[in-house]
């Protein structure tokens, strides 16, 4: 038997095992017709294609109930393509009507191919196993009394019949949370105990044990640039069909209530061969067996109740609405992309909106990268065409094939190429993840570990109060309210809450992260831990990113049109307000039927004239709209009347205060020398490696000065090698002495550490000797300090060994103190167009008009 096992890789397109699977069908063809044995050969063996709720996984505290909704809609469209049924799609995912009727729709499916079940993968794969043996046993021991013959038993090395056990198990390689890491290392376990072959194939580009981040940008163009896997044809698919009915599952423990002993166990009414027989069908029952996608409200205990809800106004999951989103993203909706992305009104048609699909597998990353990819080159050519015409001056810009080029084709190039960008820097993080999985529970800078985790930074208010969009800042909050109702938001928005939350309410982004995972639709665990570390400034490798979220609420919805659509308290309040409401008047507050900030704190601080309002009013309670949106995006609140007072609260904190106090603290830190040193090793492992040819030389902008790594020519001796002792002693000399140049014709300095050359860090006691230089006419003064000048040999050749080392130093500190003025004679420009080498270290310089050793600092000599 063959078994695929379905993580987040539930699709027919660009699926290797299915690939594989498809491959036997053409196999069989060929071999049938060569009078083999076709069975031997696996064209006849049977095949379940396997999927499990496992409660482990779904105890996680990042599920949602809307992530369990959508993995449901993509295995019943999965299901619908290999029974060969309608797959045709035409809800819209923004109607909360036809949300709830599609899921009636979901709960009364009836799965006709896929076997899935409510029960660890480890369990069940052990449940088929044990029954695939008894039967083995079973039919062994029935043969031998019928034909009177010793039948030997299994583990001597004979072969066994083909249907009675598990010949391979196919999955995907999964970069998940802790949880999914350790399930799929108990897999790998229990198959090597089995002998069970396992494959694994890769759909993201992401290098399991990698161990140079050097070679991942190489690996990921290698992926990409391989043919995607071929999508079955409608003969590979009835192999398969055939495959499958030979397994006949029957259910233990039944937890939707419907008997499914007949699930997959109709034969094929056309055929007449053997196979077809109950004889050599392959009878199991599992625990836990599901006929009918689960219930996420009755049956998923695992889900806290809060948690279970769905949320109504989501995507639609499944892969033929993912292949039609990508179609219409780069056919249609992708022109303005680069313009669109960054605003929350326009993002949600100028947006790509796959990356759902991408993370639960219902299309795949190369697939993606290839449509982009041929879509761009189609583009370019109509362009090339275009511009070939009008040089020729022709009046049809239209080519053969009645495509053209126009003046609003301009921005699709350019939008194309930032989404690519983008689909690249997905699989650069989650290869973050895959290298280092204890990102996920701790900071991968450990210099951070101690900020926001203090005994009293934790505030419980400013969480509730971010976590359901009552922060007082509009934007923010309708950021928030947008995710609980849709389950998903522009990239900046969210790093904008984030930043908001770590820096201005100083919470633990540790502690943030599942609400926010609960709220994403395309949770990616590879992209969510490393997204929140950087966010949050604990890396190390990057920049404190403080939004200014007033600021960017102007920038990016200057007429409120997000908060206003959000947040229907603040519907009524003017344009000029709509950013900031609490400089409301009371006047205004009163005119706009608004209420601003707590009353009870407006009466205790005097400011008693909105509260003498309401209260005259005798309004009802429930004239009082609290606007607050539920898991599910209702508003708790109700529809108010146009006479109702709604509140909305004042800001929970001051905004430039609290952000100046965060970047403060984390300065702090970022400051001290332990803390570079612990970033240049987490550069080293995770830092991005795309430099141009150009800067290829320069110091990353990640690493310190102190970590500088300086280009050496492969013909010029190392420091190492200067340094080395006698034949008798193998050590090398690790002196930490450095220099810095400062250079009055390039204007630039130069930090040289020996220890930095020998591949070693230096010390933090390091004393720099300075060089002060000026320039006058064709001579350039080098004054040096004391503490060289008063240098002696002993200081510097302490050991006969490497006396010779200090000599021409020695040389220099003489002759200086003798005359305090030394002069470095210009090049000459016969000199300018070659190297030098320096007469007192022998390096090999490579800037022809350096005055002095950019190594050791001595002068040029002419």
């Amino acid at each position: 038997m063959d078994i695929i096992w379905l993580k987040r890789d539930v699709r027919l397109t660009d699926h290797g095992p299915f690939h594989q699977m498809a491959k036997l069908a053409i196999k069989n063809r060929i071999d049938a017709n060569a009078d083999a044995d076709v069975d031997a050969d696996g064209g006849r063996r049977p095949l379940m294609i396997l999927y499990n709720y496992e409660p482990d996984q779904l105890s996680e505290h990042s599920v949602h109930g809307s992530h369990i909704h959508f993995i449901n809609e993509g295995l019943i469209d999965l299901d619908r393509r290999l029974s060969d049924s309608d797959t045709s799609t035409h809800d819209n995912d923004n109607n909360s009507d036809s949300r709830n009727a599609k899921n009636q729709i979901v709960q009364k499916y009836q799965f006709q191919v896929l076997t899935v079940c409510h029960a660890g993968v480890v369990f069940t794969l052990n449940q088929i196993l044990q029954q695939c043996k008894r039967r083995n046993e079973h039919n062994s021991n029935s043969s031998s009394i019928s034909n009177n013959k010793s039948i030997p038993p299994t583990g001597t090395g004979m072969p066994i019949p083909i249907h009675n056990h598990i010949r391979q198990i196919l999955t995907h390689e999964e970069t998940g949370h802790l949880k999914s890491f350790s399930r799929d290392k108990a897999v790998r376990r229990w198959c090597k105990r089995h002998a069970i072959p396992i494959m694994e194939y890769n759909q993201t580009g992401v290098t399991r044990c990698l161990k140079d981040r050097d070679e991942f940008s190489k690996k990921f163009q290698l992926f990409v640039h391989q043919p995607i896997w071929p999508t079955p044809t409608n003969v590979q698919l009835d192999h398969m069909r055939k495959r499958v009915k030979l397994v006949n599952v029957r259910s233990k423990c039944d937890i939707t209530g419907i008997d499914a002993s007949n699930s997959n166990s109709d034969s094929d009414s056309g055929s007449s061969k053997s196979n077809s027989s109950n004889d050599s069908k392959v009878t199991l029952q599992l625990h836990g067996l599901c006929h009918s996608p689960i219930d996420v409200e009755s049956q998923i205990t695992q889900i806290p109740i809060e948690h279970r809800g769905d949320r109504l106004q989501r995507q639609t999951g499944g892969e033929t609405r993912a292949l039609e989103i990508l179609e219409a993203f780069l056919h249609h909706r992708g022109r303005l992309y680069a313009q669109g992305i960054s605003s929350p009104n326009t993002s949600w048609t100028t947006g790509g909106r796959v990356s759902p699909y991408l993370t639960w597998g219902h299309i795949s990353t190369r697939y993606v990268i290839h449509q982009l990819k041929q879509r761009q080159e189609d583009l370019r050519m109509r362009k090339k065409i275009s511009m070939r015409k009008i040089k020729n001056n022709s009046t049809s810009t239209e080519n053969g094939n009645g495509n053209h080029w126009n003046e609003e084709d301009g921005p699709w190039l350019k939008s194309l190429a930032a989404f690519s960008s983008r689909i690249h820097w997905r699989s650069h993080f989650i290869q973050k993840l895959e290298s280092e999985p204890d990102m996920e529970r701790r900071d991968v800078c450990s210099a951070y570990q101690h900020l926001r985790r203090g005994p009293n930074d934790w505030n419980e208010a400013y969480y509730q109060a971010w976590s359901t969009g009552h922060t007082g800042f509009p934007f923010v909050d309708a950021c928030m309210r947008c995710l609980i109702q849709h389950g998903w938001l522009n990239f900046r928005m969210r790093a904008m809450l984030v930043s908001f939350a770590t820096y201005n309410l100083w919470l633990d982004w540790k502690r943030i992260a599942p609400h926010l995972a609960r709220l994403f639709l395309d949770y990616e665990p590879g992209i969510h831990y490393p997204q929140l570390q950087m966010q949050a400034g604990t890396t190390g490798i990057n920049a404190m990113r403080v939004y200014n979220v007033t600021k960017q609420g102007k920038d990016q919805d200057p007429k409120g049109i997000f908060i206003k659509n959000y947040i229907p308290e603040l519907r009524k309040v003017p344009v000029e307000y709509i950013h900031e409401p609490s400089k409301l008047s009371f006047s205004l507050q009163e005119r706009h039927r608004v209420c601003i900030g707590d009353v009870k704190d407006m009466e205790r601080d005097g400011q008693k004239r909105l509260q003498l309002q309401l209260s005259s009013k005798s309004k009802p309670s429930n004239d009082i709209v609290i606007g607050s949106v539920n898991e599910s995006g209702q508003d708790s609140g109700g529809s108010s009347s146009s006479s109702s007072i709604t509140h909305y609260p004042s800001p929970i904190v001051d905004e430039k205060q609290s952000s100046k106090m965060a970047k403060d603290k984390v300065s702090a830190v970022r400051k001290q020398g332990s803390t570079r040193r612990l970033a240049d090793q987490v550069y080293i492992k995770h830092g991005s490696r795309k430099t141009s040819p150009m800067n290829a030389d320069m110091k990353p902008k990640a690493l310190s000065s102190q970590a500088k790594r300086l280009h050496l020519d492969s013909n010029q001796a190392t420091l190492k090698n200067m340094f080395q002792r006698g034949s008798n002693n193998t050590s090398t000399r690790t002196g930490s002495s450095s220099s810095k140049f400062s250079s009055a014709i390039k204007k630039q300095k130069v930090d040289t550490s020996i220890n930095t050359m020998m591949g070693q860090r230096p010390s933090e006691s390091v004393t720099y000797s300075s060089r002060c230089v000026s320039t006058e006419e064709d001579e350039v003064i080098i004054v040096e300090s004391d503490k060289v000048a008063n240098s002696t040999p002993k200081e510097l050749a302490s050991t006969e060994e490497d006396r010779h080392v200090g000599q021409r130093t020695l040389e220099f500190i003489t002759s200086y103190k003798t005359n305090r003025n030394i002069t470095a004679k210009r090049p000459s420009n016969n000199e300018i167009s070659r190297d030098w080498s320096c007469s007192a270290c022998t390096f090999l310089n490579d800037k022809p008009l350096a005055l002095s050793c950019i190594m050791c600092g001595s002068i040029r000599q002419s």
